[in-house]
C-alpha cells in the first residue's frame, strides 16, 4: 500500500491484490486487481486473478466475464507461442473455474506433457482436480507436488483446496509437513 501511495504501478496493485487474496480479503483484492487491470501491460494473468477475486467474493457474473477475457487473452498467447506450458496450466485453472471441464482437462494434459516433473504444475493439477470434485486425483497430485518440494504453506492457504480439508489424506499431508519442519 505504501508503494502505491508513493507511485501507483501495475506491480504494486497486482502484489497488493495477491496479498489481499491470500488473506481472503476478497473485496479488497478485487479493488486492487481492478486497478492493476487498468494498466496497459495487464495480461491474461491479471484478468485471471481479478476473476478469481470476483468469484470468491461472490460476484459470479463479473467473475464469468473476467474469466472469459483471461481465457481469450491466454488463447491468443498460446496461438502466438504454441509451446507455452506456463500459459496452458493457468488457462486450465481459469477454464475449470469458468465451468469448462473438458477444455480445462485438455489444456492441463497439454501442459503436463511439457512439464511432467514440475512440482508447481502438480500443485495446479491438484487444485484443478479439487475444483472438479475429483478428490483422489487432487490428493495424488498434491502429494506429488510436496514430494517435489512444493510449499505446504501455500497448499495450506489455498482457498480452492478448502473442499479437501476434511479428507484424512489431506490432513496427513499437511501434518507430515509440520512434523518434518520441527527440530
Amino acid at each position: 500500500q505504501r508503494s502505491i501511495n508513493v507511485r501507483p504501478t501495475f506491480e504494486g496493485y497486482s502484489n497488493l491484490g495477491s496479498t489481499y487474496f491470500i488473506l481472503r480479503r476478497f473485496d479488497e483484492a478485487v479493488a486492487a486487481y481492478e486497478q492493476a487491470a487498468r494498466f496497459e501491460h495487464a495480461d491474461f494473468r491479471t484478468h485471471g486473478n481479478l476473476a478469481k477475486a470476483y468469484y470468491w467474493s461472490g460476484r459470479r457474473e463479473e467473475a464469468d466475464e473476467s474469466f472469459r477475457l483471461a481465457i481469450e487473452m491466454g488463447e491468443r498467447t498460446i496461438a502466438a507461442a504454441p509451446r507455452s506450458p506456463d500459459v496452458m496450466i493457468l488457462l486450465a485453472h481459469y477454464l475449470v473455474m469458468a465451468g469448462e471441464t473438458e477444455r480445462s482437462l485438455e489444456m492441463l494434459d497439454r501442459a503436463m506433457r511439457l512439464r511432467q516433473d514440475d512440482a508447481h504444475y502438480a500443485y495446479l493439477a491438484g487444485l484443478i482436480h479439487s475444483q472438479l470434485g475429483a478428490r483422489e486425483a487432487a490428493l495424488d497430485w498434491l502429494e506429488s507436488a510436496t514430494r517435489g518440494g512444493y510449499s505446504l504453506a501455500e497448499i495450506r492457504n489455498t482457498i480452492e483446496l478448502d473442499g479437501l480439508r476434511d479428507e484424512p489424506r489431506f490432513r496427513a499431508l499437511l501434518d507430515a509437513g509440520t512434523q518434518q519442519s520441527r527440530p
